[in-house]
C-alpha cells in the first residue's frame, strides 16, 4: 500500500482525481456517472452512497440516535452532533472567503471539512 508515500495509484477516468485505495475510487465514480443504486421505499429518493441512504431513512422514522451529553439534543448523525457540540465548547469553524479557497485546502465539499463559506459580497 502506497498511502503514506504520496503515491495514489487509482485514478478517476472522468476527472483525473487519484486515490490511495481502489474502494475510494469505486465510491467516487458514481458522482460522474449519475448512478444512484440506493432508493428509498418511502419517498423514492435515490442515493449514490449507502451511508447517505441510511441517514435519509432515519428522517422517515424520526429516529435521532446521536444525543448531546451536555444539553440532551438528539441528532440524526454523528457529524451533526460534532458540529452541534461546538456550540457548547466555543470552538469556531474555519471561515473561508471564497469557494476557491476551499479547493486550495484540498476539498470540494465545505461541509465535510468544517468550513463556512461567506459570500464574497460581504468582503471588499
Amino acid at each position: 500500500m502506497d498511502m503514506h508515500n504520496g503515491i495514489n495509484p487509482f485514478t478517476c477516468v472522468y476527472c483525473n482525481k487519484s486515490f490511495t485505495q481502489k474502494g475510494a475510487l469505486v465510491r467516487h465514480v458514481p458522482i460522474h456517472t449519475g448512478e444512484k443504486p440506493y432508493q428509498c421505499d418511502e419517498c423514492g429518493k435515490r442515493f449514490i452512497h449507502h451511508t447517505s441512504f441510511n441517514m435519509h431513512r432515519l428522517s422517515h422514522t424520526g429516529q435521532k440516535p446521536y444525543k448531546c451529553t451536555i444539553c440532551g439534543l438528539a441528532l440524526i448523525s454523528g457529524s451533526h452532533l460534532k458540529r452541534h457540540t461546538r456550540i457548547h465548547t466555543g470552538e469556531k469553524s474555519t471561515v473561508v472567503k471564497r469557494a476557491e479557497d476551499v479547493l486550495l485546502r484540498g476539498t470540494t465539499c465545505p461541509l465535510t471539512r468544517n468550513f463556512t463559506i461567506i459570500p464574497s459580497r460581504f468582503f471588499p
